[in-house]
């Protein structure tokens, strides 16, 4: 059975949103495409099982990704499956090209591109309109992301004993990835998150009143899930007060109850899934 010449894959098996260039189509090496197909046939898995969006063609492939922190994730295990079975070294010209660029970057025969290099970043995992806005926070919004979640935690604090402090508030804002959400340029929403070994760890999932029920919790935690697979961590974790009703909703989205036994006893239950 003759290989395919090229090969496409994206999330949830859909066409990867692109635009391929002749350059990327028509392979200017001297490999022969059956033994390309052959060799990189254990890349495409692996990004079909990260849920990469990328097309190749013979030994050409591009990866289309979100976030330059996104491309410097997949670089490195792209590269690994390259080299290590095979024991091919990076050409010289790819390591020129990852050095000098850092997007668009080259690791083995694979160029990393931002999905949307000329505009702002998308934030939606899916293709599907969406009401909802996610932008990234800055200092500036920092008197509303307390105010809300104190608000939103406040009756939770009150019953377990606990006082809010927002000293700790601050110093957890320094050191996660913060992102606004809003509705029509309206801020109703915020999320906050960190990435800590294999996981990424969600800090804060918090909805205004006015606009729960909307499916705002879903589209944060679905955009979650996406950056999580994107980045190529093994699993997502988060902490929800044990009579929190947004615990139901992480239990539906396939998170489990995790850590010692005893820790399950307490006023704050940790979930996690796995990508």
């Amino acid at each position: 059975m003759p290989a395919q010449a090229g090969r496409s894959g994206g999330t949830r098996g859909e066409a990867a949103p692109i635009s391929v260039s002749d350059e990327a189509c028509c392979p200017r090496h001297d490999d022969p495409p059956l033994l390309a197909n052959v060799l990189l046939d254990v890349v495409d898995k692996e990004l079909e099982r990260r849920g990469h969006c990328f097309v190749r063609c013979a030994d050409d492939a591009n990866v289309y990704i979100r976030s330059r922190r996104a491309g410097e994730r997949v670089m490195a295990p792209a590269h690994r499956t390259v080299t290590a079975p095979f024991l091919l070294p990076l050409p010289a010209a790819s390591r020129k090209a990852r050095d000098k660029q850092p997007l668009p970057a080259r690791a083995a025969c694979f160029t990393v591109y931002p999905t949307h290099p000329r505009g702002p970043a998308m934030f939606d995992p899916t293709e599907a309109p969406s009401p909802f806005h996610l932008r990234s926070a800055s200092m500036d919004d920092f008197e509303f992301a307390e105010a809300l979640t104190r608000n939103n935690m406040g009756g939770y604090y009150r019953r377990h004993h606990l006082v809010w402090r927002s000293d700790l508030f601050l110093g957890s804002w320094r050191e996660s990835e913060n992102f606004i959400l809003e509705v029509d340029g309206v801020p109703m929403g915020v999320l906050r998150i960190t990435e800590e070994g294999d996981s990424l760890h969600i800090r804060d999932v918090q909805i205004a009143e006015g606009y729960r029920r909307l499916g705002a919790g879903t589209f944060l935690l679905d955009i979650s899930h996406q950056w999580a697979r994107e980045r190529g961590l093994r699993e997502l974790q988060l902490r929800v007060f044990v009579d929190n009703p947004a615990a139901r909703l992480y239990l539906r989205k396939g998170y489990k109850l995790t850590g010692p036994r005893l820790a399950q006893l307490g006023a704050i239950r940790h979930l996690a899934r796995r990508v």
